[in-house]
């Protein structure tokens, strides 16, 4: 069993592409471990595996000839990139690592956009964050749709409550306005002081009420005591019923 590779050092091409060469007993199976290649040795031995190594840093391989019952042999090469491979590389890991940022800043922004408008209700705020998402190469509107959909509703609830505090404040105003005007069409009877040609004069009194001075055997009704004898009280009517005049002396 034999195996000789063309150069312990590969050196890559600017794609990262490495060929390594060699010759092996015929038919032999050539293989490394990374990245795993495998080839079968043509009828002379010679022997061709090719691939792309995983980064822009070197490192070693192993490769190794096997062939039935035959004593394996094994060999280690070191595979060198290309400088324009490894800016390749370099500059691709860059700009992954950019992205990463750039998505995680899009994602840090969103939520502060979608918490703002879930703590003001303010219909701009959502506007704000619904477009941003939208826009955003990074950010998928499906992933905030839930979210948004909650906060709009609660928007909705906030107008819908605003308006009905507004339309009862108004029947409230128009109330206690058409109280005002009826308060003032009909006069408080305590504060208001009749004219004078609408005054109300008090009741006569009933002069056959009124009381007077009789005696037994008198002719005359008095509204005191006047001469001699028992006098007697009686209304003013009894008197006229028992055919009295009143005394000249008193009227």
């Amino acid at each position: 069993m034999k195996l000789q590779v063309d150069g312990n050092d590969i050196k890559t091409d600017e794609n990262g592409i490495f060929k390594i060469t060699g010759k092996s007993t015929p038919n032999a199976i050539i293989s490394i471990d990374q990245p795993a290649k495998k080839v079968t040795a043509d009828a002379e031995g010679k022997f061709e595996l090719e691939g792309q190594i995983p980064s822009e840093k070197s490192h070693e391989v192993k490769i190794l000839a096997q062939k039935d019952s035959l004593e394996e042999l094994e060999k280690s090469l070191t595979i060198t990139p290309h400088d324009e491979y490894v800016q390749k590389v370099l500059a691709k890991k860059e700009q992954e690592e950019k992205e990463i940022r750039a998505k995680a800043e899009a994602v840090q922004t969103a939520d502060s956009l979608i918490a703002k408008a879930k703590a003001s209700l303010n219909p701009t705020d959502l506007a704000k964050a619904r477009t941003y998402i939208n826009e955003n190469q990074y950010l998928a509107i499906q992933g905030y749709s839930a979210q948004l959909t909650q906060i709009n509703d609660a928007i909705t609830a906030k107008q819908d409550q605003i308006a009905q505090d507004k339309a009862k404040k108004a029947a409230e105003a128009k109330k206690a306005e058409e109280d005002r005007k009826q308060a003032e069409r009909k006069p408080s009877s305590g504060n208001t002081v009749p004219s004078q040609g609408n005054k109300q004069q008090p009741p006569a009194p009933d002069k056959n009420q009124q009381t007077v001075l009789i005696t037994a055997t008198g002719s005359k009704y008095h509204v005191r005591k006047c001469g001699n004898g028992t006098y007697y009280t009686a209304t003013l009517a009894e008197a006229k019923s028992k055919n009295l005049s009143p005394c000249s002396k008193c009227y």
